[in-house]
């Protein structure tokens, strides 16, 4: 997994040059087409080195998918009306409840009575926690000029790398000192943590919306939307 995140990394520096000398949809194909071909060598070769290796290029591979998708998907976001959520609340209130719902639904987790409890508390928490990066793009979209939008996903990806790397050692040693119950432990610290710094973008930092307001939608990594945006564009 270090050498993912490490590629994953690593592709934040290449994947924005590949879009525009290739076009989202010949970079789409290619990275996709290569993250097949990795996952077919890994079959072949079974090497702990060797999978590093492979590793390291499914990760910049895959990362520039990922801010292919992002960056195209955002892009005609902003140019057409397709979003089912109207936009009217400051989003960063809406940031500070969600992550602050998010928190306590880790602070319940070690407290759950039955299996029961616990998985409804994992599913609570999960549509809060992983609608936070969907509500922090169209936040940072409110900032960026269309020209702006694939170097903006970019910057979104190196800081989703950057955790990806850092949140397993320092959950680790929190476990390490505390037992299993760290985890929901630790995971509430961040989320609290991002509701503080929230709260300060509301009450110091003024807004600064280039254009109209990105519309939120929610992103799956296997969207239907990249078929009909290759269609239109094909």
């Amino acid at each position: 997994m270090s050498g993912f995140f490490v590629g994953f990394a690593c592709g934040i520096f290449v994947s924005g040059r590949l879009i525009r000398r290739m076009g989202h949809i010949r970079t789409f194909a290619f990275c996709a087409a290569l993250c097949a071909t990795i996952a077919l060598l890994r079959v072949i070769w079974m090497n702990p080195w060797v999978w590093l290796l492979l590793r390291f290029c499914y990760g910049i591979a895959f990362v520039t998918l990922m801010t292919v998708t992002e960056s195209w998907l955002n892009t005609r976001v902003a140019k057409e009306e397709r979003g089912r959520f109207s936009d009217t609340h400051d989003r960063r209130k809406v940031l500070i409840c969600v992550s602050a719902l998010a928190a306590v639904m880790c602070l319940i987790m070690p407290l759950a009575q039955s299996q029961k409890m616990l998985m409804i508390t994992f599913f609570v928490w999960g549509g809060l926690s992983f609608s936070l990066c969907p509500l922090g793009v169209a936040q940072l979209l409110d900032q960026l000029h269309p020209d702006e939008v694939v170097s903006g996903s970019t910057d979104m990806l190196v800081l989703n790398g950057a955790g990806s790397a850092l949140a397993p050692l320092f959950a680790g040693i929190i476990m390490n000192l505390v037992g299993t119950q760290g985890m929901p432990l630790y995971m509430a610290g961040i989320l609290f943590l991002l509701t503080g710094y929230a709260v300060y973008q509301v009450r110091h930092v003024s807004v600064l919306t280039a254009g109209e307001h990105a519309h939120f939608e929610p992103m799956m990594q296997t969207s239907h939307e990249i078929v009909g945006m290759i269609e239109k564009e094909g």
